[in-house]
């Protein structure tokens, strides 16, 4: 189990390209950074936040940012961590599983690969 700062020392922080597939199924770019947020669903609050060039995936976002809701924040009512498809990976769902919260991910079947 890494340690948050190390996880944070990794991320990437020059600008690139990044490219998503928007609603269409077209493809969009963007050139620079990207901001990853961690919100409270009911209080709008953002929990945590991380900054990175803008290639990176949502994915490889979110341990960093679990791993500062629990270092550095003290919830005792948070219970569930919501995401979307993109977060559908299994060292996602052990982090929150680490952290004694549920896991509501949507799912992704192009993880059935």
């Amino acid at each position: 189990m890494r340690q948050l700062e190390a996880l944070r020392s990794e991320v990437p922080q020059e600008p690139q390209w990044g490219v998503k597939k928007n609603s269409q199924g077209k493809n969009v770019f963007w050139y620079g950074f990207k901001g990853h947020l961690a919100v409270g669903a009911k209080s709008q609050y953002i929990l945590q936040s991380l900054f990175s060039s803008g290639n990176l995936n949502d994915g490889k976002a979110a341990i960093p940012l679990l791993k500062g809701i629990q270092n550095r924040l003290f919830l005792p009512s948070l219970q569930y961590q919501t995401l979307d498809a993109g977060y559908d990976y299994a060292p996602i769902y052990e982090q929150i599983y680490r952290m004694g919260q549920h896991a509501n991910i949507a799912y992704d079947k192009k993880n059935e690969r």
